[in-house]
């Protein structure tokens, strides 16, 4: 069975390029020539991930790049706290008078 071609590896998600006989199968749905998918739920089977796309409707390599390229800036990260100590001294440090040794 012929499936979708992985183009190319983005922020975990991947651009697949349909072929011909997924795009005559599916004409009319809106798909595109490319699409987006996370990578961890790609099977290669385009019943099965249809419905697992970001964006199945690119019609070119360069606008599904750039699809899955803003997919990174929507993710939700939890940033830790950061605490930072700042210690500030309110004198000079004193100074060792240093003796030689004989």
């Amino acid at each position: 069975m012929i499936s979708m071609r992985k183009m190319k590896k983005i922020n975990g998600y991947l651009v697949v390029k349909f072929n011909d006989r997924e795009l005559r199968e599916w004409e009319g749905t809106a798909l595109g020539k490319y699409g987006v998918i996370d990578a961890e739920l790609y099977t290669g089977t385009l019943e099965v991930d249809r419905g697992a796309m970001e964006y199945d409707n690119a019609d070119s390599i360069e606008e599904a790049v750039e699809l899955a390229r803003g997919l990174e800036s929507e993710l939700d990260t939890e940033e830790p706290e950061v605490k930072v100590t700042l210690i500030r001294r309110t004198r000079p440090p004193r100074r060792r008078k240093w003796t030689r040794r004989r």
